[in-house]
C-alpha cells in the first residue's frame, strides 16, 4: 500500500539517470510475501524507477519544450504478484536560462517642441524572454531608462515611454539618446537605446530690434530705384533653419 500521492519535482537540465526521489510503500504481510519485488512506472513519460523504488529521469528535461508537469502511475509488486497502484507527478522547475531581448533593440522618435506632455506615448518598448515560466519568462519583464535630460519616464510594464514636461527646440538638446534596460524576473537583463529628436515649432514672430519708428529724409527728384533709402534688419528667435529665416518684408 502506498502512504499517499507523490509530488516530485525536478529543475529542468538536471543530469540524465540521476535517482532523486524514492517511493515506499508497504506490505502487510510477513516473510518474502512482504517484500516489494518490482516497480514499474505507466505512462510515456522520460522517466524510470530502480528495483528499490528510486524515481530516475531517463533524459535532461527543459521546461521551454516538456512543459511544467509530467503524470505517471507507479505499480509496485510484491512476491506473491499482488501489486499497488498510485499516482505521481513531477514538476519540472523552470531555470532563468534566457535573458530578454529587445524587438528591435533601436528605437527612434520624434516629436514637435511644445506638445503637450503625457498626451501620447513617443515609443513603445517590446522584449521577449524565452524562458518558458511566468516567474522568468516574457511576462516578467519590466523596463526602465537612463535619461540624461531628465524629461522621460517609461512605464515599467507595457513600456510605454513618454515626455515628462513641454521641451524647448531653442532650450533644451534637439537629440536626447535613452537607454533602455529590460529585466525578467531572476535579475537578467537587455539594453536597447531610444533616440528622440525635438522638431522645431514656429513658436516666435520676426521681430526688428531696436527702434521700430524711422524718418528718412532724402531729396526731391530722385529717380525710382536708384538710391537706397533705408536699411531694415528683422530677427526671428525660432532656432531652426526654417523657421528663423525672414522670408520676405513688405510695406503698408
Amino acid at each position: 500500500v502506498f502512504p499517499h500521492h507523490y509530488v516530485m519535482s525536478l529543475e529542468e537540465n538536471t543530469i540524465a539517470n540521476r535517482s532523486w526521489f524514492p517511493v515506499s510503500p508497504t506490505d502487510a504481510d510477513r516473510g518474502s510475501f512482504g517484500s516489494i519485488v518490482e516497480y514499474r512506472i505507466t505512462g510515456d513519460v522520460p522517466f524510470t524507477i530502480s528495483d528499490a523504488g528510486s524515481v530516475t529521469n531517463t533524459r535532461m528535461l527543459d521546461y521551454e519544450t516538456d512543459g511544467p508537469l509530467f503524470s505517471f502511475m507507479i505499480t509496485a509488486f510484491d512476491y506473491g504478484g499482488r501489486n499497488a497502484t498510485v499516482s505521481a507527478r513531477v514538476v519540472v522547475v523552470d531555470l532563468n536560462e534566457f535573458a530578454p531581448r529587445f524587438e528591435p533593440d533601436r528605437y527612434f522618435s520624434s516629436f514637435v517642441e511644445n506638445m503637450p506632455h503625457g498626451s501620447s506615448p513617443l515609443a513603445v518598448l517590446r522584449a521577449t524572454d524565452d524562458d518558458g515560466s511566468e516567474d522568468f519568462g516574457t511576462g516578467s519583464v519590466t523596463f526602465s531608462i537612463l535619461d540624461p535630460l531628465g524629461a522621460f519616464r517609461v512605464d515599467a510594464k507595457n513600456g510605454r515611454i513618454f515626455h515628462t514636461r513641454k521641451l524647448d527646440f531653442e532650450a533644451d538638446p534637439s537629440l536626447v539618446v535613452l537607454t533602455a534596460t529590460a529585466v525578467d524576473g531572476g535579475g537578467l537583463s537587455s539594453i536597447a537605446t531610444v533616440t528622440v529628436k525635438l522638431l522645431d515649432d514656429n513658436d516666435h514672430t520676426p521681430y526688428f530690434p531696436g527702434p521700430t519708428n524711422f524718418t528718412v529724409e532724402m531729396f526731391e527728384n530722385e529717380t525710382a530705384a536708384e538710391v537706397l533709402v533705408m536699411q531694415v534688419v528683422a530677427k526671428d528667435d525660432d532656432a531652426g533653419d526654417v523657421y528663423s529665416t525672414i522670408a520676405g518684408y513688405k510695406m503698408e
